[in-house]
């Protein structure tokens, strides 16, 4: 009968013991389960991964996945743009960018600063202009505002407020050859030719951009000497 007994105790035990396991293996299990913001992170990786790699609808697949799983996250909405630009999809991807009260963090900063750069590249100058003036506004400027900001102002013919900027960027970076290709323009515009043929000499010496430097020649030739 003890016999008996201490077999069914010891059987009870382990009963106990398997649930416990089972139960701890559940919650684990819960604990590893990712949660939105997370399974997003991980698709954004793998987006980055595809994009690195010029696997554009790869890339735009998952950061349509992040996006989808954390809708307010301006930097998978920023990418997935920028993605869909190169894809030839810019009616999209500037709706995407079209978000109110946006430029108030230093991540809506980036956000207006694309969608001005894609305004840019259209030749509306003047929206674009507008949009840069929203965030030199917040003095929250993401890494090249005041380029962009130039060249706006230099497409709009806000030579003096450029002219301003550039002899400050000058001082800070005097082998820049984006802020001296823009100094040879705004010198040409101000009647200095020969200030503007050594800036615009010095800046396609310095340049490693191809593009750059056709795009610059192109831009010094179309300028009216003054």
């Amino acid at each position: 009968m003890n016999a008996t007994r201490k077999t069914l105790e010891r059987f009870l035990i382990t009963g106990i013991m398997f649930m416990i396991l089972g139960s701890v293996a559940v919650l684990s299990g819960c604990s590893t389960s990712p949660s939105r913001t997370e399974s997003a992170y991980l698709a954004e990786r793998e987006g980055y991964r595809a994009y690195r790699e010029h696997r554009w609808l790869e890339a735009e697949k998952h950061y349509r996945e992040a996006l989808a799983l954390d809708p307010g996250s301006l930097k998978y909405r920023n990418n997935l743009s920028v993605i869909l630009e190169r894809e030839g999809k810019k009616e999209e991807s500037g709706k995407l960018l079209d978000l109110p009260g946006i430029g108030e963090s230093r991540s809506g900063g980036y956000i207006l600063l694309h969608q001005a750069e894609l305004l840019l590249k259209s030749h509306q100058y003047d929206k674009a202009r507008s949009i840069l003036e929203r965030v030199s506004l917040s003095r929250n400027w993401p890494p090249g505002f005041q380029r962009l900001m130039v060249y706006a102002d230099i497409r709009t013919g806000h030579f003096s407020e450029a002219s301003f900027v550039l002899h400050r960027l000058v001082r800070e970076r005097p082998r820049d050859p984006v802020v001296l290709g823009y100094l040879s323009i705004v010198y040409r515009k101000e009647g200095e030719e020969t200030l503007a043929q050594k800036e615009f000499i010095q800046a396609l010496d310095l340049s490693r951009s191809p593009g750059f430097r056709k795009s610059l020649a192109f831009f010094f030739k179309e300028t009216p000497v003054q």
